[in-house]
């Protein structure tokens, strides 16, 4: 199942397990384990191929059939799948990180309207004084006072 590329859920299924138990079976069972991992490690490897071939082109053979004259002809044609550049993209990223990372800078600067800068400010400092007022309601107990009410 892995080889074809199974995932976690699919195969606890197939095994009619639930998926807590099938990674707890990964994690105590080193066999299974590496069973699981060498089949999907298959996988992955047809994947990349693919993917290597869809970034880089490829010509493969196909057979175009035609009629005529009431009888059927086939041919053999060579095509070309010229080279994708998504996949090149995300070959590029996947394997030269460091080159080719999407660099996204979040350190952007905010401006606020005037109005509504002032209207924050206005909120933190009424959320200020009601913590004030929450903290003065709040008698605070001391050790003492703790010892006390147990000893009574």
């Amino acid at each position: 199942m892995c080889k074809l590329g199974a995932l976690d859920h699919q195969i606890a299924d197939e095994l009619g397990i639930s998926v807590r138990t099938f990674y707890a079976w990964k994690a105590k069972q080193v066999e299974f384990a590496a069973a699981i991992r060498r089949g999907k490690d298959v996988a992955d490897d047809i994947v990349e191929d693919s993917l290597f071939r869809n970034a880089t082109g490829f010509e493969y053979e196909v057979e175009k059939v035609f009629v005529q004259n009431g009888e059927v002809i086939r041919v053999p044609v060579r095509e070309v799948k010229h080279p994708d550049t998504s996949a090149q993209s995300l070959w590029l990223r996947s394997r030269r990180p460091d080159v080719y990372r999407e660099v996204k800078d979040i350190n952007k600067q905010i401006t606020l309207h005037e109005g509504l800068r002032a209207a924050l400010e206005e909120m933190s400092e009424r959320s200020k004084l009601r913590r004030a007022e929450r903290a003065k309601l709040v008698k605070p107990v001391t050790l003492i006072e703790q010892e006390r009410t147990k000893v009574d």
